[in-house]
């Protein structure tokens, strides 16, 4: 490098088992060492030869397109080294197009060296060549600014071009002879020999209707086609389109206007189009062919191959003998293959339509009546059920006559009548008529000549008439949803608040209007008051949900009807029914709506596929039905419903013509509904409770023992809201309970075989509710459960997996509850573990329910008494327990207080003898129980005797891959027949298998005799 900062370093390193007495002096330097510049490298020529192997010299200024050039470039090596070396040399086209690059040797002193590039010429008109020693600067020179050098050249080229084609007749007659002339010529300054010119018809070019998606830089090809183009959707966000052919020149652009528009693009030559897209980095664009219209070879009228000098021109004319009349798309290209380099390539082509004549069939004087009057287009309206008279006259204007035709009368694209076997002669015409029973709704009503294309004409564009037609009937529409509150009995009518209050009654007015051309008879309507809504289902089209079908329920005790809402639905005709709760199909939707059920249940049996997509809601409450009803077009009429209302958000919704019995204009104006508010006007409350005990009032500092009658007392009232307009006419009939709560009690459940199975058993005698606590809980994967079940064998409670586990039930009603393990195993849940459970200790309630009739600002008294047990009581006083009541204020309803109860009985056993105390085997035995009240109160108890045996069952299955595979069982003989229970010990379980370098899981289970 040229640096004046050189040095040498020598360093001796010694290898690791040299031990040396003086290690400092193993390192030395040498003088600074100064580098000078000793190169120099120029372009000093540029040649051009011919690259064909003759060596010709070429003149830069006057090169041809396509031909091959040898560039030779001279460059000068100044070298004061005593060595040799080497130098990039580059060659580039306008300074930044590569032509190629050359790594040059040099030998030591000065001197010169050449090097060639060879270059296929492919651009036409002035450029630069440049050449370029050392681009990357890899050698410290004499002088850097004598490194390039550069040529002007000039690149003649040919511009074939078609100018014009025309026909001689300009509109020959079927099964004629048409002279076509297509005027071409070489604008460029170049000789262009042997150029292929070729005439297409393209008028029976051929279709791909499938569908592809077109993102930036792919293509679509026809590998037959020599011309295509295509019917496409374009989507283009801040940017532009641009369509490219085989030979990559641009054909079309279209920029963000024509997004979600559909297109025909033009006429592109060759087997293949590219899009490409030009925008932001956050725009995007792409398109969604349709359907590909493409040529191929066989569709060709003419190929020839004129030779055309710079600045000529030619006329070459063809004939063509026609065949069947139309219209013809004529295509005339010059050099399709693209095999001669040119100026210009886009105006290579030219296109123009060749009318061959024949039969030609015209539809005229369309006319549309109904009951003898003359429809002129939607401005005329046409009444559902008239019976409409369509006429046309057909005229042949061709120079052929036309055999063998039909007229076809359509509504939309709904055939209504064909005549056939039509024919005409040139000039002549006919009259055709059909009658058509007009249905609601907007029409186009075509008269169409030769639909089936059975003629081959002139011109095939004129053959229809058509005309714009409204068709309707009746149309009723829910104008208005009212209500008025009707005054409490004895009140007189106050209209000062507009507000509807909690116990109100109000009547609900609904007014329908038939706006309409004709009247609406026989329908029905619905009102109906919404109580509660009960949630909702979702399903997604896109998701696999369970893959089988389902239920989905709701219920609502006391409602008299339930409405189904179906939104976004899928696919779901077959895949959905709707059920009342006696088991009756009620609807199998087929798309969006609202759907009656009667009684306060909707059981919904539902295909949870892919593929299958719906939302559900449900609502519960109360309605109103009106049947058999009319109304005259432009007349109204008013239904009402009374309603006794309570607090909450309570929409009203009218439903006209569910079941649609009458043919309307619109029906999604049969539906209305209204938002209804009603505000809290009552107030319960627990006022106070007291304790008492023979008589005197429990304070804080007094002894209750276990067995003392305790008797409470609570005072309950009824406020008002003195906004309420009739809030002294106010009143309720409060449901009111004194309770009784017993902290945890300790306890070791028995265990009951029953018909659902083996159950942990829970009893305590006077009890009202149990609850448990659960000291340890597990659920299997999947369908692990824990039950609980009353005596008479119903679940109150049920807990899964896909619930988790807890450590407590819910208030169970009754004194004795059953607790069982269950899997609930379906095709699609099974087991996966096994469920296990402890219950460590339980509480019970005792409680007194009363309905007690309040009225405005009133306050009344209950009373209870129970005997009491030893240990921490909650005694509570509530009213409204189950919040049927939308009230003023919620947190007043119950009042609370602990009672400790001390214990004074205490059972007790003393001794347990044998007689015989040794008993031989098959004897008699006396099985003696000495048991003792220590307490100082009465006590009642019960007392189990039990004998228990072990018995020593050795037994170790077989381990690892010896341990069977499929279900297996062992059976554990027992010696003592007369036993009620059996229970076993395990030392050991395992119950993992290693398979293939895969742990499985499997289940063991103990059975009864009864499995």
């Amino acid at each position: 490098d040229i640096s004046c900062y050189h040095r040498i370093k020598a360093e001796v390193m010694p290898q690791n088992s040299h031990i040396e007495d003086n290690s400092t002096n193993n390192t030395g330097y040498s003088d600074t060492v100064t580098v000078k510049r000793s190169r120099d490298f120029s372009v000093t020529n540029i040649e051009f030869f011919g690259g064909d192997g003759t060596n010709e010299t070429l003149d830069p200024m006057d090169l041809r397109m396509g031909e091959l050039a040898t560039i030779n470039a001279t460059v000068n090596v100044t070298n004061l080294a005593s060595c040799g070396g080497s130098v990039d040399v580059a060659c580039y086209l306008d300074n930044a197009t590569s032509i190629g690059s050359r790594t040059v040797s040099f030998s030591a002193g000065d001197g010169t060296v050449h090097t060639e590039f060879e270059w296929d010429v492919d651009v036409h008109g002035n450029h630069t060549i440049t050449v370029i020693a050392d681009q990357e600067n890899e050698t410290s020179e004499f002088d850097e600014s004598n490194n390039a050098s550069s040529q002007s050249i000039y690149i003649r080229a040919p511009d074939l071009v078609v100018t014009n084609l025309t026909f001689d007749p300009e509109s020959p007659e079927e099964g004629g002879v048409v002279n076509i002339t297509a005027d071409v010529a070489n604008l460029g300054n170049m000789d262009a020999g042997d150029v292929n010119l070729t005439i297409y018809d393209c008028t029976d070019a051929m279709y791909d209707d499938s569908s592809y998606r077109l993102t930036p830089g792919q293509t679509i090809t026809r590998d037959d086609a020599t011309a295509m183009r295509l019917h496409t959707w374009l989507y283009i966000q801040d940017g532009s389109i641009h369509l490219y052919d085989c030979q990559n020149q641009l054909i079309v652009s279209y920029n963000a206007s024509f997004s979600k528009q559909v297109v025909w693009t033009p006429w592109v030559f060759g087997d293949c189009i590219t899009m490409e897209y030009e925008g932001s980095a956050l725009g995007w664009g792409e398109m969604q062919v349709h359907e590909i219209e493409y040529t191929t070879a066989r569709d060709t009228i003419n190929t020839t191959n004129p030779a055309l000098m710079a600045g000529g021109d030619k006329h070459i004319t063809v004939k063509w003998n026609t065949s069947l009349p139309g219209e013809y798309q004529i295509f005339a290209i010059l050099d399709p293959e693209k095999r001669i380099l040119e100026s210009d390539e886009s105006n290579n082509n030219f296109a123009r339509t060749l009318i061959v004549r024949g039969a030609d069939l015209t539809v005229s004087d369309m006319r549309v009546t109904a009951n003898g009057t003359e429809i002129n287009g939607t401005e005329t309206v046409i009444a559902a059920g008239d019976i409409v008279n369509i006429s046309a006259t057909v005229t042949n204007i061709g120079i052929r006559p036309a055999s063998n035709f039909s007229v076809s009368f359509c509504a939309d694209c709904t055939e209504i009548a064909n005549t056939t076997n039509l024919s005409l002669n040139m000039g002549e015409s006919v009259n055709v008529s059909a009658e058509w029973n007009a249905v609601i709704g907007n029409y186009t009503i075509a008269v169409a000549a030769d639909s089936e294309k059975q003629i081959h004409e002139t011109n095939e564009s004129n053959n229809t008439a058509a005309m714009d037609v409204s068709v309707q009937g009746a149309d009723l529409l829910i104008t208005d949803i009212t209500y008025t509150v009707i005054p409490p009995e004895n009140a007189t009518a106050n209209d000062s608040c507009s507000r509807v209050y909690d116990a109100d009654t109000i009547m609900v007015n609904a007014t329908i209007t038939d706006q309409g051309i004709l009247p609406a008879d026989n329908f029905s309507a619905y009102i109906f008051y919404e109580e509660k809504g009960l949630g909702g289902f979702n399903k997604v089209k896109d998701t696999c949900g369970y893959s089988c079908w389902r239920w989905i329920n709701r219920t609502l005790e006391d409602a008299s009807c339930m409405y189904v809402r179906i939104q976004d639905a899928v696919n779901i005709k077959g895949n959905l029914e709707i059920y009342d709760r006696n088991g009756s199909l009620t609807a199998s939707p087929e798309g969006d709506g609202w759907f009656f059920v009667g009684g306060g249940e909707a059981n919904v049996y539902f295909h949870d596929v892919h593929g299958v997509g719906v939302s559900m809601s449900f609502y519960a409450g109360e309605y109103q039905r009106y049947g058999y009803l009319s109304i005259g077009t432009g007349k109204s009429m008013n239904l009402t419903m009374p309603q006794h209302v309570f607090t909450g958000d309570h929409p009203i919704r009218v439903f006209v013509d569910p079941e649609n019995n009458i043919c309307e204009n619109r029906y999604e104006n049969n539906y209305a509904d209204m938002a209804l508010t009603v505000h809290p006007s009552r107030d319960f409350t627990v006022n106070n409770m007291q304790l008492f005990r023979n008589g005197s009032q429990i304070s804080v500092n007094d002894t209750i023992m276990d067995g003392d009658t305790v008797l409470v007392n609570a005072a309950i009232g009824m406020g008002i809201n003195k906004s309420d307009p009739y809030h002294e006419y106010r009143k309720g009939d409060a449901g009111a309970a004194i309770i009784d709560e017993h902290e945890w009690v300790n306890v070791s459940p028995r265990f009951k075989l029953t018909p659902y199975g083996y159950a942990q058993v829970i009893t305590h005698p006077g009890a009202d509710a149990i609850k448990v606590h659960f000291e340890e809980m597990s659920l299997a994967p999947y369908a692990g459960y824990v039950e609980i079940r009353d005596g008479n064998g119903t679940v109150q409670w049920s807990r899964g997996y896909y619930d988790g586990a807890t450590d407590q039930s819910p208030w169970v009603d009754g004194d004795t509850i059953y607790v069982y393990m269950v899997e609930k195993m379906t095709s699609y849940n099974y087991v996966w573990g096994r469920t296990t459970f402890s219950i460590d200790k339980y509480r019970y309630r005792r409680s007194n329910h009363t309905t007690v009739p309040l009225v405005a600002d009133e306050t009344r008294s209950i009373t209870t008494g129970w005997d009491v047990s030893a240990g921490n009581h909650t005694m509570q006083a509530t009213i409204d327990m189950k919040d049927a009541v939308g009230e003023i204020n919620e947190s007043n309803n119950d009042i609370c207080r602990t009672l400790h109860v001390e214990a004074c009985k205490d059972p007790a056993i003393l001794n347990l003898t044998f007689d015989p105390e040794k008993p031989a085997v098959g004897s008699d035995v006396v099985v003696n129980a000495s048991i003792m009240n220590k307490g100082y109160r009465t006590v009642s108890f019960t007392v189990d005797l039990w004998a228990e045996k072990t018995e020593c069952h050795p037994f170790e299955s077989p381990h690892d891959e010896d341990f069977p595979y499929w279900d297996y069982g062992w059976e554990v003989p027992s010696t003592y027949p007369d036993a009620d229970w059996m229970g076993i010990h395990f030392t050991r379980i395992n119950m993992w298998r290693e398979m293939e370098g895969t742990l499985l899981k499997r289940n063991l289970y103990v059975r009864d005799e009864n499995d």
